[in-house]
């Protein structure tokens, strides 16, 4: 009997000891996927950073072509005031005013031209719901980016204005009664 409980005792032994090694390879694997995991997620993480460091490198350069453009403009609206005073009326005829300059602005999207300048709250939500007059107690909410240097982005309030650049960018939304 003697040698029957050993025997048993032994295999039994023997069974937890492939248990024991089944669990070890299965708690390597599972390490191994986690440290995968790891890594993926450490390439995701390295991913986005850059992605933003682009989009904020593209940010910088579309407000640097933006300046660039204003002062090239502010340039040339210089040189054409210096030939008009070098003129000084030697012409013998008038001289038309020049038309006012026109700027790109892009209101939900549509693109339109406006007179370079001061625009109203009440002139952007005409152009971004023509049919403003039909609903007297509605009101708008007006968010724009991409304005002038000392005020690129902000909410435009009831019966305010903001300067227009062109390529300003306004989201008009009817956000309810008033």
């Amino acid at each position: 009997m003697d040698d029957k409980m050993k025997s048993g005792e032994a295999d039994r032994i023997e069974r937890d000891a492939k248990d024991i090694i089944e669990a070890g390879q299965e708690l390597e694997k599972a390490r191994e996927r986690e440290l995968e995991l790891t890594r993926d997620e450490a390439s995701i993480d390295a991913q986005i950073a850059e992605l933003q460091r682009r989009k904020e490198a593209d940010h910088k350069g579309e407000q640097e072509a933006r300046d660039a453009e204003e002062k090239e403009e502010q340039r040339i609206a210089d040189d054409l005031h210096d030939i008009e005073e070098a003129r000084g009326g030697t012409g013998g005829g008038s001289h038309p005013e020049p038309a006012p300059k026109n700027v790109t602005i892009i209101i939900n999207t549509v693109d339109y031209e406006e007179p370079k300048g001061k625009i109203l709250y009440q002139r952007i939500v005409s152009l971004a719901y023509p049919d403003f007059a039909a609903f007297p107690n509605a009101t708008y909410s007006i968010i724009y980016e991409r304005g002038p240097k000392n005020n690129t982005q902000g909410v435009l309030s009831r019966d305010g204005s903001v300067e227009i650049t062109n390529g300003m960018r306004f989201r008009v939304k009817r956000t309810g009664e008033s």
